[in-house]
C-alpha cells in the first residue's frame, strides 16, 4: 500500500473512518479463531476451542433475527465447563493486540490534520472493552466508536453504514473509510456512496513477497500459525522504521535459529518438569544456544553447560565401535606417550587389535583420565538427585555413558532425535522428532547441518581436559571456524531477540511450536533461497567430522568453467551434493545427464528431460501411483525447486 497516496487522499475528506481487526489493530495469528486454540493449550482446557466456535455458531442461529451477536449470547450457549473462559478471552484479546505499525501512522496523520476519526467494526466483543484496548494501544481521541454486536447492525448488511451516516449527520461523499475486508469494508460503503480504500493485511502483504512461505500459509499448525504472524509483524515494523541495511546473519537467527531453539527447549522444559529433573546438563556444543533460552524461561531447575564429547568417552572409558580403526587409532594417539616405543618402531598395524591385546593396560589409563573429567564435572554441576542431558541428534549416547559413567548414576537423556533403534532402549531417553534409522537429514530436515550451524556454539572441539579442570580446545586456526565464530554472534543475538519478543508479546506463555512445524519451517528455507540467501551462504563451510579436519559446503560452494574441465567427474558429484545451485551449475547436470529415466517394471516408468533444471516447466501422468504410473517431465524431477 502506497501510505503517502492514502495520506494525500486523506486531505479530501472530512470524516475518516477505520475498521479496527487486521487493519488499526493486529492479531498473532492467520486465523481469529487460532486464538481460541492457543488459549486451549496455554490454559489447559482441552476441548476448548472446538466448544467456543460452536457456540458461536449456536448463538447466531438462536439469534438469526439480529445482524450481530454479543459476546454474552456466546457464552450464554457455552458447555458450563467453559464459563470461566469468558473473561479470560478477553484477557487474552487484550494480552495479544497490538497496533498496526503501517496503518498507526495513517491514524496519527489523520489526526494531525484535524479530521473526525471515526472507527467501526463487525464485532462481537464490548464496545467497552474494543475502547480499552484501542487506547492501550495509542490510538484515542476518535470522534465516534460503532461495534456491530452492541448496535445490532453489520457493515456487511449496510445498516451500520446507514446508521454511521444518519450519527454523523453528513452525506456519503464525506467519508473515507479504510479496512482490509474486500465485501464489508470495500465493496459495501461503496454501495452508499462512501469513498472506501481497501487495505491489504501485514500478513498477506508478507505472504505476497514472501513465497517460500506460501505453502505454509495453507497447511499450518498453531506454532507456524503464530510464527508466520510475528515475522510479517517484524516485517512492517522494520518497514515502517524505513531499516534498510538489515544484518542478514541476525535476521537469519531471529527468523530460523530462535523458532528452532525455542521448540526444541519448550519441549525440554515440559520434559523436566514431568520427570521432575533438579538439573541439566547442557552438552556442548550443540547445547549453547538451547541453555541461554531455557534460562529466558525462568524455571526453577538449574542449568549448566558442560563439555561431554564423543572423544572423551572413546578415552576415559575405552568405548569405540568394533573394528573402527579410525576410533582405535584416536585412542590410541591420545594414550601414545604410554607406548612410547612401540608407537615409534610403527609396530601398530592393527589399532583394533592392538588395544585388545593392551586392554588392560589402557583400561588403567582410561581411569585415571574418568577421574579428572569426574573433578571437572563435579566441580561444574550443582548437587542434586535427578539429573537430565541435553543434546541434539545421537546413534550411539557417547554423552550419555561418558556421564553417566562420571556421576555414577542413571541420566535422563533429552535428545533432538535419535538415529539408532537397536540401542534405544538401553538408556532412559526421550526425543522430541523420534527415533528412526538412517540418515539424519532425511528425518530431521533436508539438511540437518542447517540446524547444527544455527544452534551449535562456534568453539573448536576439544583436545583434552587437563588435571586442573581447564579445557583445552584444537587450536583454531581454519577460515571458516573463525568466520563462523564472528557470525555467530550475530545469529545468537538474532536468535535471543526473537524468544524474548515471543516471551513478552505472549506474557511467558507458550506458543506450542511443534517439531512438524520447525521442520517445515527451515524446509521453507532450504527449498526456496533467494539471491541473498545464495550470495550469503556461498562461503560457509561446515566440518564432516568430529575433529573438523575435513568441511564441505553447508548448502553450496561457487564453482566455474575450468574447474568442470579439469575435472569433470569430481565437480559434478560435487554438484549433485550440493542442497542449492546455481543456474550454471544445473546446466553442467543437465549437459553430463540430459535424459532421466526410472522404471519399476512395465507398471511404472518416469522420463524426464533436462531434470536438473531448478524448475518444471511440463508434465503429463498417465494411470495413477497404486497400479501404475507413466510420467513425462521436462525440467525439475523432484517435487520441490531443488533436488
Amino acid at each position: 500500500m502506497n501510505i503517502n497516496l492514502l495520506k494525500r487522499n486523506i486531505l479530501k475528506f472530512d470524516i475518516v473512518s477505520f475498521d479496527i481487526f487486521d487493519t488499526l489493530l493486529i492479531r498473532p495469528y492467520i486465523k481469529p479463531t487460532d486464538l481460541f486454540l492457543h488459549m486451549e493449550k496455554a490454559l489447559n482446557y482441552p476441548g476448548f476451542a472446538d466448544e467456543r466456535k460452536d457456540a458461536e455458531r449456536r448463538a447466531r442461529i438462536r439469534h438469526s433475527d439480529l445482524e450481530d451477536i454479543t459476546f454474552d449470547m456466546i457464552y450464554d450457549e457455552i458447555d458450563d465447563e467453559f464459563k470461566g473462559m469468558k473473561q479470560k478471552e478477553m484477557d487474552w484479546e487484550e494480552m495479544v493486540l497490538r497496533a498496526n505499525p503501517e496503518m498507526k501512522q495513517v491514524y496519527d496523520y489523520a489526526k494531525a490534520q484535524g479530521k473526525k476519526i471515526v472507527i467501526a467494526s463487525d464485532m462481537y466483543l464490548p464496545t467497552k472493552f474494543i475502547a480499552k484496548v484501542l487506547k492501550k494501544n495509542g490510538y484515542d481521541a476518535w470522534d465516534k466508536l460503532y461495534v456491530s454486536g452492541d448496535f445490532g447492525k453489520t457493515k456487511g448488511h449496510g445498516s451500520l453504514w446507514f446508521e454511521m451516516q444518519r450519527d454523523l449527520n453528513v452525506k456519503s461523499k464525506h467519508i473515507l473509510h479504510i479496512g482490509d475486508n474486500k465485501y464489508s469494508d470495500y465493496k459495501k460503503p461503496k454501495k452508499f456512496g462512501i469513498k472506501t480504500v481497501r487495505y491489504i493485511s501485514i500478513f498477506n502483504q508478507f505472504i505476497n513477497i514472501n513465497k517460500n512461505y506460501k505453502k505454509l500459509k495453507n497447511n499450518y499448525c498453531l506454532g507456524l500459525s503464530i510464527i508466520l504472524s510475528i515475522m510479517a509483524y517484524k516485517w512492517i515494523v522494520e518497514k515502517c522504521l524505513t531499516i534498510c541495511k538489515r544484518d542478514y546473519w541476525e535476521d537469519l537467527g531471529y527468523l530460523y535459529a530462535g523458532p528452532v531453539a525455542y521448540g526444541y527447549t519448550r519441549f525440554i522444559e515440559k520434559t523436566v518438569k514431568e520427570n521432575k529433573i533438579e538439573a541439566i546438563l547442557f552438552v556442548a556444543r550443540d547445547g549453547y544456544l538451547l541453555q541461554k533460552i531455557f534460562n529466558i524461561f525462568k524455571t526453577k531447575v538449574k542449568s549448566v553447560y558442560v563439555y561431554a564429547p564423543r572423544f572423551l568417552n572413546h578415552i576415559c572409558r575405552i568405548d569405540y565401535v568394533k573394528n573402527n580403526t579410525q576410533q582405535a587409532q584416536a585412542i590410541i594417539d591420545f594414550y601414545k606417550k604410554e607406548f612410547h616405543q612401540l608407537y615409534l618402531s610403527k609396530s601398530i598395524t592393527n589399532p583394533c587389535e592392538f588395544i585388545q591385546r593392551n586392554k588392560k593396560r589402557f583400561l588403567n589409563l582410561a581411569t585415571k583420565q574418568m577421574q579428572i573429567y569426574r573433578n571437572y564435572l563435579l566441580n561444574k554441576i550443582p548437587n542434586a538427585k535427578k539429573y537430565a542431558l541435553v543434546d541434539t541428534v545421537t546413534g550411539a549416547f557417547s554423552s550419555q555413558k561418558l556421564l553417566q559413567s562420571s556421576l555414577q548414576k542413571e541420566i535422563l537423556g533429552i535428545y533432538w532425535g535419535i538415529c539408532r533403534e537397536d540401542v534405544v532402549n538401553q538408556f532412559n531417553q526421550c526425543s522430541f522428532v523420534g527415533v528412526h534409522h538412517g540418515q539424519v537429514s532425511n528425518y530431521f530436515t533436508k539438511n540437518w547441518n542447517f540446524i547444527e550451524f544455527l544452534i551449535s556454539s562456534p568453539e573448536y572441539p576439544i583436545k583434552n581436559i587437563d588435571a586442573s579442570g581447564k579445557i583445552v580446545h584444537v587450536k583454531q586456526e581454519n577460515h571458516y571456524e573463525i568466520k563462523r565464530a564472528k557470525l555467530y554472534q550475530k545469529i545468537e543475538k538474532g536468535a535471543l531477540a526473537f524468544v524474548k519478543d515471543i516471551e513478552t508479546w505472549f506474557s511467558g506463555n507458550n506458543i506450542f511450536l511443534s517439531n512438524k512445524d520447525i521442520i517445515n519451517w527451515i524446509d521453507s528455507y532450504i527449498d526456496y533461497p533467494t539471491k541473498t540467501d545464495m550470495y550469503n551462504m556461498s562461503d560457509i563451510c561446515i566440518s564432516e567430522d568430529s575433529m573438523h579436519s575435513k568441511y564441505i559446503p553447508l548448502f553450496w560452494k561457487k564453482i566455474n568453467l575450468w574447474d568442470f574441465l579439469k575435472s569433470p567427474k569430481k565437480v559434478i558429484k560435487e554438484i549433485k551434493k550440493m542442497h542449492w545451485r546455481t543456474v550454471f551449475q544445473s546446466i553442467l547436470l543437465c549437459v553430463k545427464r540430459p535424459i532421466s529415466i526410472h522404471t519399476k517394471g512395465l507398471k511404472r516408468i518416469n522420463i524426464a528431460v533436462l531434470p536438473y533444471l531448478r524448475k518444471r516447466y511440463f508434465n503429463l501422468s498417465l494411470g495413477n501411483s497404486s497400479s501404475f504410473c507413466y510420467a513425462f517431465v521436462i525440467g525439475n524431477i523432484k517435487e520441490n525447486k531443488y533436488e
